[in-house]
C-alpha cells in the first residue's frame, strides 16, 4: 500500500562529494524544499576528507566515505551502492529514488526487481548532458550519459530535466516519449540572494579592495575551458587604460593558469583581479559590490540547453549582466530589459559591451530592476519544488 502523500519518503542518490564540491547548492535546495512539501528526504552521497557540516537541517544524509580520485571514486562508488542500496530500500522503504546519470547507474541494475517487496519510482534526473568532454574522460563521460539515459528509458519510471529546451534533444535524440520526462528548472532563495541586505557588505568589499572609484564587471563560478572567460579577460586589451573599469573574478577552473599568464604577459595585475571560491551564502555580498554581471557563454551545444545558476543570482540581486544571445540565456530573459546581450565571445564585441555598459552606468540601477521580478515569478525554489513534486506526483 502507498503511503499517504504528506510522509512520501524520497531517497536522493548522487555522487556527490559534499566536503568539498562546490556546485551542490541545486541538489540541497531543492531537496530542503521537497523536505518542506511533505518528503522525508535522504541523500545518498560522499564525503571525501572531512565530515560534512549539514547547513540543511531536514535532509538526512548518508555519508559515504571515499577519498576523491577521478574515475576510481565513482567505480567505489558504484559498486558501494549495488551492495549497500537494496539495504536502504528496505529499510527506508522510498516512495521514489532519484539518481543522476554516471557509472552509479550500475548501482540500480537489480533495483527494479526489488520493486516487488518495496512499491517505489526510479527517476533518472538529468541537470545537464557531458560539457567540456575532452579525452578519455570525455568519452567516459558521454558513454556512461548516454547508458544512463537509455537505460533508464527502458527500466526506471521517469526523467527529470533541467529546461524544456532540453527536453525536446533528450526526446528527439534518444526517441523518447515527452511525457516520460519532467521539467524542473535550476532556482535562487530570495532570502539569500536580497540586494537590500548587503548594501553595506558590498561597500566594505570595494574598500577592502580598493575599488571605491571603480566600474567592477564580476564573474563568479567554474573558469571553464569553453565558457568564453578566456575571451572575456582578453577583452580588456580593447578598453583604454585611463577609464576606471576592473574585472573581477570569484572562482577556479581549468582556465586560471592561462588567465594568470595573460595577466602577466600584458601587466594587468591591476585591471584583473582573481578571488578563491568563498561559501555559497557569502556570494551575493561580492555580487552587489560590483557594477554589472557577465556571463558569456559561446553558442555551443554545451550551453544551448541549460539553465545558469549565474544569471539567476545575477538577477536576484537586481544587476544588469552581458551575456552572449544563445537559446538558455533567451529561455530566461525573454526580452532585453535586465541585460546587455552580445552575438559572440569576440574579444572587440565583449569589450564594445562593457564600454557601453560603464558609459550608461547611471542606469544599471534601472536596468537591472527587473531581473527579480524574473526570478520570482518562475525561478524561486519553493515554484521549483512544486513542479517537482507534480510530476512525482502523477508517477503514483
Amino acid at each position: 500500500m502507498r503511503k499517504n502523500l504528506k510522509n512520501k519518503t524520497l531517497i536522493w542518490v548522487s555522487f556527490l562529494v559534499l566536503d568539498t564540491t562546490l556546485h551542490k547548492t541545486s541538489r540541497m535546495e531543492i531537496l530542503e524544499n521537497l523536505s518542506k512539501r511533505g518528503y522525508n528526504v535522504y541523500l545518498i552521497a560522499v564525503c571525501s576528507k572531512k565530515k560534512y557540516i549539514n547547513k540543511y537541517k531536514n535532509i538526512k544524509i548518508i555519508e559515504i566515505p571515499i577519498r576523491y580520485i577521478p574515475i576510481i571514486s565513482q567505480i567505489i562508488f558504484t559498486i558501494v551502492l549495488f551492495f549497500t542500496l537494496p539495504y536502504y530500500i528496505f529499510v527506508l522503504n522510498p516512495d521514489f529514488i532519484v539518481t543522476r546519470p554516471g557509472p552509479s547507474i550500475f548501482g540500480f541494475i537489480y533495483s527494479p526487481f526489488l520493486y516487488y517487496f518495496r512499491k517505489f519510482k526510479i527517476i533518472l534526473d538529468i541537470r545537464s548532458h557531458p560539457v567540456e568532454t575532452f579525452g578519455f574522460k570525455g568519452y567516459l563521460d558521454n558513454l556512461f550519459f548516454n547508458i544512463s539515459v537509455i537505460y533508464s528509458k527502458h527500466i526506471f519510471n521517469g526523467i527529470t530535466i533541467i529546461t524544456n529546451s532540453m527536453k525536446m534533444y533528450i526526446c528527439n535524440k534518444f526517441n523518447v516519449n515527452s511525457n516520460f520526462i519532467g521539467v524542473w528548472t535550476s532556482g535562487v532563495s530570495l532570502n539569500i540572494f536580497d540586494p537590500k541586505k548587503y548594501v553595506k557588505e558590498g561597500k566594505f568589499l570595494r574598500q577592502k579592495f580598493g575599488f571605491n572609484n571603480k566600474f567592477i564587471v564580476f564573474y563568479h563560478g567554474n573558469f571553464g575551458i569553453n565558457r568564453g572567460i578566456l575571451e572575456w579577460i582578453k577583452s580588456i586589451k580593447f578598453i583604454d587604460e585611463n577609464v576606471d573599469i576592473v574585472y573581477f573574478l570569484l572562482g577556479k577552473g581549468e582556465v586560471l593558469p592561462k588567465i594568470i599568464n595573460f595577466i602577466e604577459k600584458y601587466g594587468f595585475q591591476n585591471r584583473v583581479f582573481i578571488h578563491n571560491p568563498v561559501d555559497y551564502e557569502d556570494v551575493p555580498k561580492y555580487i552587489a559590490m560590483s557594477n554589472i554581471g557577465i556571463l558569456p557563454l559561446p553558442d555551443l551545444p554545451d550551453w544551448r540547453y541549460q539553465c545558469p545558476l549565474k544569471l539567476l543570482e545575477y538577477l536576484s540581486m537586481q544587476k544588469a549582466v552581458i551575456l552572449t544571445d544563445i537559446e538558455s540565456h533567451r529561455e530566461i530573459v525573454k526580452q532585453d530589459k535586465s541585460v546587455i546581450f552580445i552575438k559572440t565571445i569576440n574579444e572587440e564585441e565583449i569589450a564594445k559591451a562593457i564600454m557601453y555598459a560603464y558609459e550608461h552606468k547611471m542606469y544599471l540601477d534601472r536596468i537591472g530592476a527587473d531581473g527579480r521580478k524574473i526570478v520570482k515569478e518562475k525561478y524561486v525554489w519553493e515554484k521549483v519544488a512544486k513542479n517537482f513534486d507534480d510530476y512525482l506526483s502523477k508517477l503514483n
